[in-house]
């Protein structure tokens, strides 16, 4: 019933989650294979903190690929005011 809108239902937060997440986890890793320690220790901790880091904003994505298109709990406005651009998030 949502039609191909649904396909793009939470594609901002989503970005804003990956690349500072992914930047933090190569970023871990790398330091830690560069430091010489064990792969399956560096792997271990560049995945705690990709997904602690980026907890709050999955759980934005998450409701904004999950709520109801015509009653949203939560809307993404811009500076406009108009749906559609994402400057962070606010209750409707």
């Amino acid at each position: 019933a949502r039609g191909p809108a649904a396909f793009y239902l939470g594609w901002r937060p989503l970005v804003c989650r990956d690349v500072p997440g992914y930047a933090l986890l190569f970023a871990t890793y790398d330091a830690g294979r560069t430091a010489g320690l064990p792969p399956s220790a560096v792997g271990a901790a560049a995945g705690v903190l990709f997904y602690g880091a980026t907890l709050p904003a999955d759980r934005v994505k998450t409701v904004m690929m999950t709520q109801d298109l015509k009653r949203p709990a939560f809307a993404s406005r811009g500076l406009s005011g108009r749906l559609g651009t994402f400057d962070g998030t606010s209750r409707s």
